[in-house]
């Protein structure tokens, strides 16, 4: 009898320890399980949290954009109001010093010049330029003559490249294949990578111009030592002549060997008073840059006004911008 109550015994100690370990299996199971979840449920916290700050950030920054944008459209608006009141008021100009000493007002017109004018929308500073595109040339107009002028200003002096760019650039707008010595046709353009073929008629965009053989980026845009075609040539410029209010500062280095100084004071003068005439400025230019200046530029306006206006950050640089093209009729 003793055999069989110690088999009895040694069985059920057996069945027991099955049950602690099936009993801790589970547990471990669960506790395995409840770490899955939890890490789980954090990682889903931390997506919900991230996606809402990017949310929150995203909201922020439409938020600023959308000010800064109405902000920029206000800038414009003011341009316009000012350049309608010079429009309506600019014969007054003639008489300015007279109207100022009988009124003992500033005649405050805002004329179209290279140089932005100032003011305050709530607390941001904003430039506004007011620009006639008689200030630039026009691009799908300019001759062969004045085009290796503008050419030279840009550092591309006589030679293959800048017969290149010429030839490359009448080969651009004609509608035929005929190739211009050192220029471009469709054979050229189809075994560059990415191949495309040229336009075969009139520039529609200055920045077109980085498709035609021989303009880079620095030529078009210039550098802080030269100007660039960008400072003379426009798609709306129209005549052969810049007009000397609104050209660049830059485009009178096509006046070759003039004094960084005589630039100066020309700029210096525009902007206190509207340049009605070239004959005013020949107290401030040496006589033989003179004629050249009325080689290249004149005072005309075409009607077709660029206005733009700019954020001014704390340092006084020009931030985001916003243009817009009118003429004298607002449309």
């Amino acid at each position: 009898m003793g055999g069989p109550q110690i088999t009895s015994q040694t069985s059920g100690g057996g069945r027991q320890n099955t049950c602690d370990a099936a009993r801790q299996q589970g547990q471990g199971f669960i506790l395995i399980a409840v770490l899955w979840i939890t890490a789980l449920l954090a990682l889903f916290a931390l997506y919900y949290s991230s996606s809402a700050r990017v949310q929150g950030l995203q909201a922020l920054n439409t938020e600023k954009w959308l000010t800064q944008l109405s902000i920029l459209q206000s800038g414009l608006d003011w341009g316009y109001h000012e350049y309608r009141k010079y429009a309506a008021n600019k014969d007054l100009l003639q008489s300015q010093e007279q109207l100022e000493t009988m009124s003992g007002q500033e005649l405050d017109l805002k004329y179209p010049r290279q140089e932005p004018y100032m003011t305050s929308i709530g607390n941001q500073t904003v430039a506004v330029q007011i620009i006639d595109l008689s200030g630039k040339m026009g691009v799908n107009t300019v001759d062969e003559e004045r085009m290796r002028d503008i050419l030279s200003a840009c550092g591309l002096h006589e030679g293959v490249r800048q017969t290149t760019v010429v030839n490359s650039l009448l080969d651009w707008t004609d509608a035929d294949d005929m190739h211009r010595m050192e220029g471009a046709e469709e054979d050229y353009y189809l075994s560059l990578d990415p191949p495309y073929v040229p336009k075969n008629s009139a520039i529609q965009s200055i920045e077109e111009l980085l498709l035609i053989k021989g303009i880079d980026r620095e030529l078009l845009e210039g550098t802080s030592e030269k100007p660039g075609l960008k400072d003379f040539l426009a798609v709306n410029g129209e005549q052969a002549k810049m007009d000397i209010n609104s050209a660049s500062a830059s485009s009178f280095y096509i006046i070759e060997g003039i004094p960084e100084q005589t630039v100066e004071d020309i700029i210096a003068f525009r902007r206190n008073e509207q340049v009605d005439d070239l004959a005013d400025l020949t107290d401030i230019v040496p006589q033989r840059y003179f004629t050249e200046l009325q080689g290249y530029f004149t005072v005309s306006q075409s009607g077709k006004i660029e206005i733009t206006a700019s954020m001014v950050t704390k340092e006084g640089e020009l931030g985001q911008s916003l243009t817009k093209i009118i003429n004298q009729s607002g449309s």
